[in-house]
């Protein structure tokens, strides 16, 4: 049995083709996942907004660099932006947490939106502020 090759025609590249894994996706269902993956932020942000961006990054893990890439910094985010939000309500009994608070609502809309247009670019947005957990 011989490998089989892909032609990557931007990088003038051929890439091998495993034909028996259950997950082959192109470059537009990706940017798909990944812009989907930012809307998300929006429905569960005050809940647990890296629950998807976990299911994501373990699918894809090993099979889409940019999936994997992009989901971590979901993930991140995610994970930062509860913390501060969280933290911002803790604090706001000495109301020094407002302006955290505040803040953090912000960034809840704001990252997301920056998000969700770098994923339409394919490119992996690094979030600024973010703690990063995963590497």
């Amino acid at each position: 049995m011989s490998q089989k090759y892909e032609y990557d025609e931007k990088t003038n590249t051929y890439t091998p083709v495993d034909e028996n894994s259950p997950i082959n996706i192109n470059k537009d269902t990706e940017k798909v996942i990944a812009i989907v993956l930012w809307a998300i932020q929006f429905v569960t942000a005050l809940f647990w907004p890296v629950i998807a961006a976990f299911a994501v990054y373990v699918i894809f893990k090993g099979k889409s660099k940019f999936l994997t890439d992009t989901s971590k910094e979901v993930l991140n985010y995610g994970i930062s932006y509860i913390i501060y939000f969280y933290l911002g309500i803790g604090l706001s009994f000495i109301l020094i947490g407002i302006p955290i608070l505040v803040a953090a609502v912000i960034y809840g809309l704001i990252i997301p939106i920056f998000g969700i247009l770098q994923a339409g670019d394919n490119k992996i947005y690094k979030v600024p502020f973010a703690i990063r957990f995963i590497q």
